[in-house]
C-alpha cells in the first residue's frame, strides 16, 4: 500500500486499482480542478496524491516534485501522457513538457471510462455523466452527458440545455450567478415581477452586472453542467451554502423530504429543457411549499431524467448497461434513487467506488482511454500524438 511521504494535500490511494488491459507506463495528469493524477504499470493504475492549489508558482512546484518522488517510488517510466482537453489547463501543458505523445481526453468520457475499467467492462455502455464543468467538443462547457462509451471513444447522444455562466468557470461557485443565469433564461424580462425571495432580495446594481455579463456573452460562457444546476436551484431556494456546487448539492439532499412522490416536468430530447422544471418550480416558491418537498421533487425528476433518456438510448442502440459517474452522485440520494429505478426498466447499473466517483476518476479515466487508444494506434502501426 502507498502512502503520502509528507503531509501535503491528501494521502495518496490505498493502493493499486487492479485492470484488465495493459496500461504499462501511462502517465494521466488530470485537470487542474481534480490535481490528482495516475500512474500506469502493467495491469494497475497508481492514483497520485492530491496536489492542493498548483495556480501559484509555489503550489505547480509542488505538484511536479510530488509527480516525480510518486513515479520513484512506483517504479514507472512513462511512454505516453493523457490530458483534458481545456485550453490553457496547467496540467496539459505539464503533460506536453514531458516530450512524450499526448492522447487528449474529454473530461466527461475520463468518468465513464473511470467506472469501466473499475468494474472491468468491455463492452459499449450509456453513460451518464454529472457533474462539474468540464471543456466539450463544441467548445462549451458540459457536465449533463448522455454518452454512448467504449474504453477507448465515446459519442454524445444528449445532454442538459445550455445555460449561460455569467463571470465564466470562475464564477461557477458564485453564489446566486446560477440561479439568476437559470431564471433569466426561463422567464427573461419577466423575471423581475416574479414574487420570491431570491428576486425580491437582489441588489439591482448585481442583477444589472449578470445581465451584461449574459447579453455581451463575452463572459458568459454555455454551460450544462449539473453540478451548476444544483447550485441554481439551491440559491433560488435560498438554501445556505458558500457557493460551491458540491456544497450545494449536499444542502439539497439534506434537506429531502424522502417521502414525496412527485415531480417537475421537462422536454426530453438531443437538448434536454428543464425550463418546464423551473417554472413549476418556482410556481411552488411562490406556493410557499416547504423546500423540502421541492428538493425532493427536484431530485425525482432528475432521476426520472435519467431513466427516460436511458430508454431512449437503448432503444437506438440495443446497449442496456448503464455507468453513473460524476461529483453529482455523490449524492447518495440521486445515486440510489435513479439506480433503482433504472433496475426496475431491467438496465444493469454500474457506478464508481468512492475514491473514483470525481476527482480521482478522471486521472483513472483518461488513463484507461490512453491505454486503449494506444492499443488501437499500434495496430495501426504507430501512436497517434494528439498534442495538437
Amino acid at each position: 500500500m502507498l502512502q503520502s511521504e509528507n503531509n501535503r494535500g491528501e494521502p495518496f490511494s490505498a493502493g493499486p486499482v487492479n485492470l484488465g488491459f495493459d496500461a504499462g507506463g501511462v502517465f494521466a495528469a488530470g485537470t487542474d480542478s481534480v490535481k490528482c493524477f495516475c500512474l500506469g504499470k502493467g495491469k494497475q493504475a497508481f492514483l497520485g496524491q492530491y496536489a492542493g492549489d498548483i495556480r501559484s508558482p509555489e503550489g505547480f512546484e509542488l505538484f511536479k516534485e510530488s509527480y516525480g518522488r510518486f513515479r520513484k517510488r512506483v517504479g514507472v517510466e512513462p511512454v505516453l501522457a493523457a490530458a483534458d482537453l481545456q485550453p490553457g489547463d496547467l496540467l496539459k501543458g505539464f503533460a506536453h513538457d514531458l516530450g512524450l505523445p499526448l492522447i487528449r481526453v474529454q473530461r466527461h468520457h475520463a468518468l465513464i471510462a473511470s467506472c469501466m475499467a473499475e468494474n472491468s467492462l468491455e463492452e459499449d455502455v450509456i453513460g451518464v455523466a454529472f457533474g462539474g464543468a468540464g471543456y466539450g467538443d463544441d467548445g462549451n462547457l458540459w457536465g449533463g452527458e448522455f454518452l454512448l462509451c467504449s474504453l477507448g471513444d465515446c459519442q454524445r447522444h444528449a445532454h442538459l440545455e445550455y445555460l449561460p455562466l455569467p463571470g465564466g468557470d470562475a464564477m461557477a461557485g458564485e453564489p446566486g450567478w446560477p440561479g439568476f443565469s437559470l431564471l433569466n433564461q426561463v422567464f427573461g424580462s419577466k423575471m423581475s415581477d416574479l414574487d420570491i425571495p431570491f428576486i425580491n432580495t437582489m441588489e439591482k446594481k448585481r442583477v444589472q452586472a449578470m445581465l451584461q455579463a449574459i447579453d455581451s456573452k463575452r463572459n458568459a460562457p454555455l454551460c450544462c453542467a449539473v453540478d451548476n444546476l444544483f447550485n441554481a436551484v439551491s440559491a433560488i431556494l435560498e438554501i445556505e451554502n458558500t457557493g460551491s456546487p458540491a456544497e450545494a448539492s449536499g444542502w439539497l439532499e439534506s434537506i429531502i423530504e424522502p417521502e414525496v412522490k412527485g415531480m417537475y416536468s421537462f422536454i426530453p430530447g438531443q437538448t434536454i429543457s428543464v425550463r418546464p422544471m423551473t417554472e413549476e418550480m418556482v410556481e411552488d416558491i411562490m406556493r410557499h411549499v416547504r423546500p423540502g418537498i421541492i428538493s425532493a421533487k427536484f431530485h425525482n425528476t432528475m432521476a426520472d431524467i435519467i431513466c427516460v433518456m436511458a430508454e431512449n438510448i437503448r432503444k437506438k442502440t440495443s446497449v442496456n448497461k448503464i455507468v453513473l459517474s460524476g461529483e453529482t452522485f455523490r449524492n447518495r440520494f440521486l445515486l440510489e434513487k435513479a439506480g433503482n429505478w433504472l433496475r426496475q426498466l431491467h438496465f444493469e447499473v454500474f457506478s464508481n467506488g468512492p475514491a473514483q466517483a470525481g476527482d480521482g476518476g478522471i486521472a483513472l479515466g483518461q488513463l484507461t482511454v490512453a491505454a486503449h487508444r494506444r492499443e488501437t494506434h499500434l495496430k495501426n502501426g504507430s501512436i497517434n500524438d494528439e498534442t495538437r
